[in-house]
């Protein structure tokens, strides 16, 4: 196992927790509700328009350079799209994309 890989993944994975972390819950105190609103829409609406998210994308990646055995399932969606067929990952996506939106809306 490389060690500096998987390093550089775990500091990754600390830095998206934060972000998200300060987003959701310290978001409103530091900015007006209406960026913190739109930072929250781009976000999701970015993921769910490309099915994943690049920072967990890049943590994957030094992962697996770390342990080639290493499996990623790229985005909620995909993966329960994968195990349990279209009756429940495409009303997820359909969810998601309606819940991004209205959170869209609500921030303008």
């Amino acid at each position: 196992m490389n060690r500096r890989w998987w390093a550089l993944g775990v500091t990754v994975e600390v830095i998206h927790v934060i972000f998200v972390i300060s987003v959701l819950i310290l978001g409103r105190r530091w900015l007006p509700g209406y960026i913190v609103n739109l930072a929250i829409a781009v976000t999701v609406m970015g993921q769910i328009i490309f099915l994943w998210c690049p920072l967990s994308v890049l943590s994957a990646y030094c992962f697996r350079r770390a342990d080639p055995g290493y499996r990623y399932n790229p985005s909620p969606t995909l993966y329960l799209y994968r195990r349990f067929g279209r009756k429940i990952g495409i009303p997820i996506f359909i969810l998601l994309v309606a819940l991004s939106t209205f959170v869209g809306v609500s921030s303008i």
